[in-house]
């Protein structure tokens, strides 16, 4: 009843906009949903069968946007909350685990029921309910500033100096690609303090950290200093960070992370170029790209990365997308690891060696009325070839027949992620959606 009445009084002070005047208050209300009927069939086991899934979201917002309390003028303190929301949603904050009951009337001290204490912790009944209340916390900033100089209260400087984007930099090291390391990592701190100021054409800012609080050993501290410089001269725009480890106590410098950029736009190209340098891990890295767009329909886009890390190396992948026919879309990308300056040792890991790695995918996809409805038609290859090895193929083809039948969509689908036996899975699936 206290849940309720609590409820009921936020939605009273909901609806009175003199109350929540510089916030956006609504009861903006919404239901989406669909239904599913899959059959699939495993070429490979001969396995088969049915499922039926469905999703349905019943959503209420009663609080979403941003606020800031910015006066505008001279010197003052500004607060900015940005992205906060407070909603009823069905799905809205995930699964969570909790205690729904006792196994038996034995005394359960909830504050000791660890799984270190298996008497007492095997005395919990738990579930996975489904959070229907949503409240997402807003960014915080908060600063001092004139209009051209801002003194940062939080957040603090991130001391990160990296200016080059890994080329490899697949988390699941899926097939060829790998994720490959980056050198100019961020320096550790628990907080500081950062100035910024701009003067045509530069923004600057400037960060002291330290990497403890107060409830530290002192002789433990220590000091980092960062910087940033951004200039941007039409078509070029410059960009040049550094973090440097001051040491303990101001003493026993530590190693420092310098990075560059260098970008600009040409006509229908862009080009960029960048280099990474630490001098505590002796590491540097360069890399670029160059985006183009080389008619109407047809855009071609290189990236490269090299470094005397072995675990970068010389990396690049290109990516080609032409849609110059009207309903076809092609993309083909290729990427080519570790061709020079991996890993020698005879244990290194196959996908940071000194061996070539090659990933190539092409999809193919072509939408036309038909049916009575939007059928697209769509085909991918891939195939990934690790270092001197067979090469592993996959391809996958679906059709799908959508708006012919009102709220109705089909897809019959059939994937297969290695081509050397020719089975994977053949699905049909019809889903209605609200």
């Amino acid at each position: 009843m206290r849940k309720i009445a609590l409820l009921l009084a936020f939605l009273l002070a909901a609806g009175s906009a003199s109350v929540f005047a510089e916030t956006a208050i609504s009861t903006e209300f919404s239901i989406s949903g669909d239904a599913s009927l899959k059959f699939a069939y495993d070429l490979d086991s001969g396995g088969f069968g049915f499922t039926n899934s469905s999703t349905s979201d019943i959503s209420l917002t009663l609080a979403s946007g941003d606020a800031t309390n910015d006066p505008g003028d001279g010197w003052r303190g500004v607060i900015a909350l940005t992205g906060f929301k407070i909603a009823i949603d069905s799905g809205a904050g995930g699964d969570f685990t909790g205690v729904i009951g006792l196994d038996d009337d034995e005394l359960l001290l909830l504050d000791n029921a660890t799984a270190a204490d298996s008497t007492e912790a095997d005395l919990l009944e738990t579930g996975t309910a489904d959070s229907d209340i949503l409240v997402t916390d807003p960014s915080v900033e908060a600063y001092l500033t004139n209009g051209d100089v801002t003194i940062w209260v939080y957040d603090h400087p991130t001391n990160s100096a990296t200016q080059v984007a890994a080329v490899e930099d697949d988390e699941d090291a899926a097939g060829a690609e790998g994720d490959d390391a980056d050198i100019g990592t961020d320096l550790s701190e628990t907080g500081g303090v950062k100035v910024a100021f701009s003067v045509s054409p530069l923004d600057v800012s400037v960060g002291f950290t330290a990497l403890n609080d107060e409830t530290g050993d002192p002789e433990d501290q220590e000091f980092q200093l960062s910087a940033t410089v951004d200039a941007a001269f039409d078509p070029i725009t410059v960009g040049l960070s550094l973090a440097q480890d001051l040491g303990t106590q101001l003493s026993d410098t530590g190693g420092t992370v310098i990075g560059s950029k260098v970008a600009g736009t040409f006509g229908p190209a862009t080009v960029s170029v960048g280099v990474d340098l630490d001098t505590g891990a002796g590491n540097f890295e360069a890399g670029g790209g160059v985006d183009l767009t080389v008619v109407d329909g047809v855009d071609v886009g290189v990236d490269f990365i090299y470094s005397d890390n072995t675990a970068v190396g010389l990396d690049a992948e290109v990516a080609v997308g032409l849609g110059i026919i009207d309903g076809v879309d092609i993309d083909v990308a290729a990427g080519l690891y570790d061709l020079a300056g991996g890993d020698t040792s005879a244990d290194a890991d196959t996908l940071q060696d000194d061996e070539l790695d090659v990933s190539i995918g092409v999809d193919v996809s072509f939408a036309a009325d038909a049916l009575g409805g939007t059928l697209t038609a769509a085909v991918g290859f891939d195939t990934d070839t690790i270092n001197s090895g067979d090469a592993t193929n996959g391809a996958d083809l679906t059709v799908t027949l959508d708006g012919q039948i009102p709220n109705t969509k089909f897809v019959l689908a059939w994937s297969d992620a290695d081509l050397s036996e020719f089975d994977g899975t053949v699905s049909l699936t019809t889903t209605v959606t609200y």
